[in-house]
């Protein structure tokens, strides 16, 4: 896990390229505190390598082909290219995985944030072709892969990334993010320039980026809660790139051209139940996800567990048990080391869970406290680590357990993140069923499912709500509307993106929306980013195991919700692996928080927020929300505490994007 930062200038080489390249690099040190490295490159010249304060002493001294040979600040000359590099190192930790990285000709160049689960099996492989390494890293394997394959050896890779590679014999730069967008990549591109990083915040410094906040973007998060939907960040010329393309850029041309690499087969049928089939596909899942952890297990550094208690991340922790019973695994240490956020809410806090499983398996068990006073007291810090204004409460509890595995000493982490979106884990996904089993007549089998709703969270009110809402659209009058100024409503609401929500989705399209488009994505966006902020790399065998994602949606859709149950392929996959108590639990949380109370007591806290404030922000009115203000807390009003929430993290975003 690292951070990667690039800037080409299109037209001709420009000066203090080694100082704009080393700020960007030093926004992103959270990412990479273990090394640092950079390759500058002018049109005429050879590559130069380059090191700063934070680069190794070993890096210094080893004599590879990429290894630093300047230090950035002494590099005056006018350059074209400047590629950085920032290092976590989790395996390899010598200075053969030192990056920039080239092959031994020295003319093609990768900078690498990420994991290669599969980086072994293509090391044999290539090893088969000819292949010669000097290291264990996977940076190295992909580089060989690329040189082997060309960019087709994407269709090979099994894992989380985001890569650049600059090819001097075609004169080209591609790019590449994984399947689902793990691992985050953003870009800035005008005639003269381009420009890569890990993190918005790391174009900060560019004086031809600038930092205009782009008031469409900034609309839909504070009237929907979406950030990073289409790929706009909150910030007008700073894009993000999508997950499962890559790009190339013609050196020569400027040409930028953005080409996809993956799409997920989706099985769209109902289906009808058998038992001897279920067994089937529960007996595949079992093996794909063991299979699955068992990869992520990987690393030369101390491995711990995100335990919320839920179906999901249990399976990982009690398979990894397993795994560990069965061979050795030192990273793992003597107990597995579990993190659980804990709040003193009944209803919002799954303790007893957790607490089930480190008891059965002797588990080390950090429990991590969470308040609304801690939470108001760092949310100028969660928001600046993930680069965009909150959209639950959630996130600071997930933002606690990361800072205490950092405290812990563990920097690798496994999390249940993507379960949800491939084996039915939100309530939307009973509506789309009911409605399947209605539009194909199939009034049986939802006769069977309405009568086994007490084996869920969902009720018949439920579905009547869904099903209205599906008719009638999502109402343009919703209470928080009132809060904008008449010019951003006139010019936004119309595009905001509710309306693609109105349209009733089959359960195989509802999953595969939920899993390849914004929900998911933003999950891992904010993961990322406050793992990150603690040099922690978290990993989601749920949300990139290309076999897994493959076979889940291959499996028809009566067989991910029956009886009522929800996830009941995964369910019966876990049969004999995590506890009974556990595997038929028929709520749902997930470090989940008390937010409507925790806004009701902080919302002084909030006011002084707007109150201070010295925002120019023309979206919302803000007197009126201040006028407004008692009478919303009085009468105890959630969907207007969750606007005013948004709006006050809005206002901190914008202080510290201009600070």
């Amino acid at each position: 896990m690292c951070g990667i930062a690039g800037i080409v200038s299109l037209d001709s080489p420009i000066e203090k390229m080694n100082l704009y390249i080393e700020q960007m690099t030093n926004r992103l040190r959270h990412r990479g505190p273990d090394d640092a490295g950079f390759m500058l490159l002018d049109k005429l010249d050879s590559p130069t390598t380059a090191g700063n304060n934070d680069t190794t002493e070993e890096s210094w001294t080893s004599s590879f082909a990429y290894s630093p040979k300047s230090n950035i600040r002494d590099l005056h000359k006018p350059s074209s290219i400047a590629i950085g590099h920032r290092r976590l190192s989790v395996i390899d930790d010598s200075a053969a995985g030192h990056q920039p990285m080239c092959n031994k000709e020295g003319n093609i160049w990768l900078v690498l944030n990420g994991e290669i689960y599969n980086h072994n099996e293509l090391r044999k492989e290539l090893k088969k072709l000819g292949g010669n390494f000097i290291s264990r890293s996977d940076s190295e394997v992909l580089l060989q892969a690329y040189e082997t394959w060309g960019i087709d050896c994407l269709k090979k890779l099994n894992g989380m990334w985001s890569f650049i590679i600059y090819d001097s014999r075609v004169k080209k730069m591609y790019g590449s993010r994984d399947r689902t967008g793990v691992k985050p990549l953003y870009f800035f591109k005008d005639k003269n320039f381009f420009c890569f990083a890990s993190e918005v915040k790391a174009f900060f410094d560019l004086p031809f980026v600038g930092k205009k906040t782009n008031e469409f973007a900034c609309f839909n998060y504070l009237f929907n809660g979406i950030v990073e939907k289409h790929g706009e960040t909150l910030l007008e010329n700073i894009s993000e790139f999508p997950p499962s393309h890559y790009f190339s850029l013609d050196l020569n041309t400027g040409d930028l051209a953005f080409h996809k690499y993956f799409n997920i087969e989706v099985n769209t049928e109902l289906g009808h139940y058998s038992r001897k089939q279920a067994e089937i596909y529960s007996s595949e899942l079992k093996h794909l996800l063991i299979k699955a952890v068992d990869s992520h297990l990987n690393s030369d550094i101390p491995v711990g567990f995100c335990l919320s208690g839920g179906i999901d991340s249990s399976s990982i922790v009690c398979i990894a048990q397993q795994l560990k019973k069965e061979k050795s695994i030192e990273n793992l240490g003597d107990r597995l080391t579990v993190f659980t956020a804990v709040n003193a809410q009944d209803g919002y806090c799954e303790t007893k869970w957790a607490q089930s499983l480190v008891n059965k398996y002797n588990l080390e068990w950090h429990p991590v406290h969470c308040t609304s006073a801690d939470m108001v007291r760092l949310l100028p810090q969660i928001i600046q680590a993930t680069d965009s204004p909150l959209i639950s409460t959630s996130t600071y509890a997930h933002y606690n357990v990361l800072q205490s595995a950092q405290q812990q000493g563990i920097h690798v982490l496994l999390e249940g993140v993507g379960a949800d979106e491939l084996f039915t884990g939100y309530s939307s996904f009973y509506t789309s069923l009911y409605l399947d089993y209605l539009k194909s007549s199939r009034f049986i089998d939802l006769a069977r499912e309405l009568a086994s709703l007490n084996n869920s969270p969902y009720r018949i009110k439920d579905f009547l709500r869904s099903c209205s809402r599906n008719l009638i659209g999502q109402s343009s009058l919703r209470p928080e509307s009132d809060f904008f100024t008449k010019q951003a409503w006139h010019t936004y609401s119309r595009k905001a993106y509710y309306s693609d929500e109105c349209i009733a989705k089959s359960l195989p399209e509802n999953l595969q929306d939920y899993f390849t488009n914004h929900y998911l994505k933003n999950l891992l966006r904010l993961g990322d980013k406050s793992s990150m902020q603690f040099s922690v790399e978290t990993r989601v065998p749920f949300a990139d195991d290309i076999s897994l994602m493959q076979f889940a949606f291959s499996i028809p859709s009566v067989y991910k919700i029956y009886d009522g149950w929800s996830k009941r392929v995964l369910r019966d996959s876990m049969e004999g692996i995590i506890p009974d108590e556990i595997r038929w639990r028929t709520d749902k949380l997930g470090f989940s928080t008390p937010q409507d109370n925790w806004i009701s007591e902080i919302n002084s806290t909030l006011k002084k927020i707007i109150l201070d404030s010295q925002s120019n922000c023309q979206l919302v009115d803000k007197d009126k929300i201040l006028k407004s203000w008692d009478g919303i807390f009085h009468q105890n009003n959630s969907k207007l505490k969750e606007f005013i929430f948004r709006y006050t993290n809005y206002l901190v975003w914008e202080q510290t994007v201009n600070s």
